[in-house]
């Protein structure tokens, strides 16, 4: 091909030898490229990025980067294939009936990650209405005898729930309809949409909130309730664990119509690597005695990778950070006496409770750092390589986590976060290596 064939990674593009593009009927794009070795010589790239490769400025493919295999010349030959979030991600087992096809591409796109403004399915839209939804789950930890509203979500007894899945004909499976036959519980919200999915991503949303609720509320142990009367205790009540089981179904409130039962049991690809004594996994050799800041780094880490949630992974993300910089800062721009004048100056005309709090206030801000700034420091002495794009990417997470604590809406994309995973691993395999040289 051209020798403007260019492949580029994240903010890195690279001008390629060996270039290649390959686009067949019902199969994912794929390119490759080799990247000269005076290209990564000064400065590395982080294959994880979104990837693109281009013939003269032309876009001919987007995709991600499946291999980067050096050579021992130290030039690196790039692998890239389109359409990886269809291809890594499952669906779990499901019954649909009534169903539109495309309505079945619609959810695979979703739970493959994509944005419903990043999905166009010729005559979806105009295929499916608009209408209220019945979003209908098993529950946990309660015994219902009658309809009990938990704000929106009703919880309804465990015949109640399985009389509304007799709407499906022919009844459910054994393999889906056998495990609801001791369950003492659903709860059920109509959720008005047009697609089966949003309706189900809404409704289990509002489920979760109200089983988590109780679960909060069963806890409640002082000797007078919230109204101030005084409140019985029981013990074996506070253990209880109300929670959402394994399985959804959605179906119009109205009618018969389109409806589907799905597993809701994370669906994944078994994927497994092979580690010999020499893998190069282990040539970052992991400490005999791990710091507790970094073991707590690592627990939280894995929790930004298995959760679901993408504001529960991003709350994670900033756990691993924070015990990763620990108590590190950079040096105090303001002296001892600095700080003293400062706090003088502004509780001149200030008395008592309002002269401590400003005293307070100046002396144990004057010399913080947001934990931003703290842990560039602790990348940068620590030799951990990152780009612009990495201090973009964690400056927009930690606007999603300040919003998201503060109740405001925030939509971190889980791509970003995978992103932000791989520079913690970056981070602390970096550390753990030069702890070894030393």
């Amino acid at each position: 091909m051209s020798d403007r064939f260019t492949i580029t990674v994240g903010e890195r593009t690279f001008v390629c030898s060996e270039g290649r593009v390959t686009t067949e009927l019902n199969k994912p794009d794929t390119a490759s490229g080799t990247v000269a070795a005076n290209d990564l010589a000064e400065r590395g790239a982080d294959w994880a990025g979104p990837a693109h490769a281009s013939i003269e400025g032309d876009d001919v493919m987007h995709g991600r980067v499946i291999e980067a295999e050096p050579r021992e010349n130290g030039s690196v030959a790039l692998s890239l294939r389109g359409a990886t979030m269809l291809d890594e991600s499952l669906l779990p087992p499901m019954v649909v009936q009534q169903i539109d096809g495309r309505e079945i591409v619609y959810l695979a796109a979703r739970e493959a990650g994509f944005a419903p403004e990043d999905i166009n399915i010729h005559g979806l839209a105009e295929a499916v209405a608009f209408e209220p939804l019945w979003v209908l789950a098993p529950v946990r930890g309660l015994s219902v005898r009658r309809e009990v509203k938990v704000g929106v979500v009703e919880l309804v007894d465990g015949d109640a729930g399985r009389e509304m899945l007799r709407r499906f004909v022919p009844p459910l499976a054994a393999q889906f309809s056998d495990p609801l036959a001791s369950v003492g519980a659903f709860a059920r919200v109509a959720v008005p949409a047009k697609y089966l999915y949003d309706a189900e991503r809404e409704g289990l949303g509002l489920i979760d909130d109200a089983t988590a609720w109780l679960t909060t509320r069963l806890r409640y142990s002082w000797s007078h309730g919230p109204d101030q009367r005084l409140e019985p205790y029981e013990r074996a009540t506070t253990l209880v664990l109300v929670e959402r089981l394994p399985g959804v179904a959605v179906f119009p409130v109205e009618g018969a119509g389109r409806r589907w039962w799905r597993d809701t049991t994370f669906a994944h690809r078994e994927r497994y690597v092979e580690l010999a004594p020499d893998a190069r996994w282990l040539a970052t050799p992991m400490p005999t005695e791990v710091s507790p800041s970094d073991r707590q780094a690592l627990v939280a880490l894995r929790r930004a990778v298995v959760a679901r949630d993408p504001v529960q992974r991003v709350v994670a993300l900033w756990e691993a950070i924070e015990f990763y910089v620990g108590d590190r800062s950079p040096e105090a721009q303001f002296t001892d006496a600095e700080v003293k004048g400062a706090i003088d100056r502004a509780r001149e005309g200030l008395t008592g409770a309002k002269a401590e709090r400003v005293g307070n206030l100046l002396r144990n801000l004057l010399n913080s750092w947001p934990i931003l700034a703290r842990f560039e420091q602790v990348l940068d002495a620590e030799g951990v390589p990152y780009t612009d794009e990495d201090r973009r990417r964690i400056k927009g997470l930690r606007t999603s986590r300040t919003r998201a604590v503060h109740g405001a809406q925030a939509g971190p994309s889980h791509d970003e976060i995978d992103q932000a995973v791989g520079l913690m691993s970056r981070a602390l395999s970096t550390r753990w290596c030069s702890r070894a040289e030393s």
